[in-house]
């Protein structure tokens, strides 16, 4: 069996180093793309870093990433073109600051028997119905700003502004869609990949200028399809895709030394996030023990 890894990096290379170094050890596909406001230094070193392990494939096509906005989703789609190309059983979307958390033997084992599944969150909670329904419903045409240090909170103001706006003057975009969410990292079959594919150019342009589409948009077309028959584990289930990501402490939370525990004992096999800055000694310790 042949698994693709798609890397969505924009800094910490010593960490990307550490994750590139446990996903070459087979004979597998890696697909990075990194962030286009990252620095020419910063990405002269990511593309050493990523020379220096066989089966690394820095995709040419870079775009400037921005939290909230679809360009998130238009920058999973380069990983997914572009790996696609090849033939492979499994597409592994990870971030540049996850890390493997069990050895890529075991990952592999896993996969083997469990070839026709789909590994992904979704939920569709009272909660996140209201949520979504705010995200994609209404038009959000500031989603590109709302970072900005100095202008950020103006754009915000606007942004809601906006929807105050369209529910006044009832301008909601297709209600009939039925919105499900999740997060973005998760393991997708080469027969999903393509009809995911199949689905680009509607994907994009439905979910442009909406907030968090990464987080709505695959999840939404899933359930609206016969592919949620080959789930994983029933929706509401926050381990559905196999990642070990805390919510509670933090968005999300940056693994430390004391986490080190439950790290080891969790059931999944990959984490997020991780920090050099913040704590290099867990991300050490996972190097020697998870490589």
């Amino acid at each position: 069996m042949k698994h693709a890894f798609l890397i969505l990096a924009h800094n910490e290379p010593y960490i990307l180093e550490v994750l590139l170094g446990q996903l070459s050890k087979g004979a597998d596909d890696i697909y990075v793309h990194v962030d286009k406001k990252v620095a020419d230094e910063e990405f002269d070193k990511i593309k050493s870093i990523c020379v220096a392990y066989g089966g690394v494939q820095l995709v040419s096509t870079r775009i400037d990433v921005r939290w909230g906005d679809s360009s998130m989703l238009e920058a999973e789609f380069i990983l997914f073109k572009e790996a696609s190309k090849t033939y492979h059983d499994f597409y592994h979307l990870l971030s540049g600051v996850d890390l493997a958390i069990k050895p890529l033997s075991v990952i592999h084992d896993f996969f083997d028997k469990h070839s026709n599944e789909i590994f992904m969150t979704i939920s569709d909670t009272d909660v996140d119905k209201r949520r979504m329904d705010f995200c994609v419903n209404y038009y959000h045409p500031f989603t590109r700003l709302l970072r900005k240090k100095i202008i950020g909170k103006l754009f915000l103001k606007l942004d809601d502004l906006s929807v105050y706006i369209q529910r006044l003057f009832c301008l909601k975009r297709n209600p009939r869609l039925n919105l499900f969410k999740g997060h973005q990292w998760m393991s997708l079959p080469h027969d999903f990949m393509l009809f995911l594919l199949s689905k680009e150019k509607y994907i994009l342009s439905r979910f442009k200028y909406t907030c968090c589409a990464d987080e709505i948009a695959i999840q939404t077309i899933l359930m609206d399809s016969e592919y949620k028959k080959r789930l994983y584990v029933p929706i509401q289930n926050q381990n559905a895709a196999l990642r070990l990501i805390d919510w509670n402490r933090g968005g999300p939370y940056v693994w430390k030394k004391d986490d080190i525990e439950e790290i080891m004992n969790s059931n999944n096999f990959f984490a997020r996030k991780f920090s050099s800055f913040v704590d290099r000694d867990i991300v050490d310790f996972i190097k020697l023990k998870c490589s």
